[in-house]
């Protein structure tokens, strides 16, 4: 999740493809997020999301692009042996895992 704020009467968030996003182009993006300024997107795919504010604002750098992945992890054979680590565990920490590392890339575009 990413929350982007910002006056919804100045400025709007487009997702845009990544020529879009490298060239400031804010037609044929592939979604326009802006609903009220406090805008929340869900990044649900380990990918790059390309976010630029239209308007002519993209030119003055206004536009982020957001690299989401995977979540990896180093467990040591004794941890995987252990009766007490269920793989509920693991899928509850890829989860918090992947929501802190989302949550420590949040910006907000004012």
């Amino acid at each position: 999740m990413y929350n982007f704020g910002f006056d919804k009467s100045l400025y709007n968030v487009l997702e845009v493809n990544k020529t879009n996003y490298e060239n400031c182009i804010d037609t044929n993006f592939i979604q326009n997020i802006t609903k009220g300024g406090r805008d929340v997107v869900q990044l649900l795919e380990a990918r790059t999301y390309y976010f630029l504010c239209g308007r002519g604002f993209c030119f003055e750098g206004m536009k982020i692009a957001i690299n989401v992945e995977e979540p990896t992890y180093n467990l040591s054979p004794s941890a995987l042996s252990n009766k007490a680590f269920h793989s509920s565990s693991i899928i509850n920490t890829e989860l918090i895992l992947f929501l802190v590392t989302v949550l420590l890339m949040e910006v907000y575009i004012i």
